[in-house]
């Protein structure tokens, strides 16, 4: 059994917001997006060389995603 990290970009979500005083179709990105880090740690079991088993075992969050904001 051994243990084994995977490194992963979380997506940033867009949200939308209504802004009255902007012209009817024109749009305005008020808050850039940026995506966030996270780590998965796996448990992974071998048998013959051969991988049999493979469960995360946690979740780590390492820099939170932020939310790209349009009006």
């Amino acid at each position: 059994q051994i243990t084994v990290s995977e490194h992963s970009k979380i997506a940033y979500k867009t949200k939308v917001k209504n802004d009255d005083s902007l012209p009817k179709g024109v749009t305005k990105v008020t808050q850039e997006g940026k995506e966030g880090r996270k780590t998965m740690i796996y448990e992974e079991v071998y048998h013959d060389g051969k991988l049999v088993s493979r469960v995360a075992d946690k979740e780590i969050i390492r820099e939170e995603p932020v939310n790209k904001v349009v009006t």
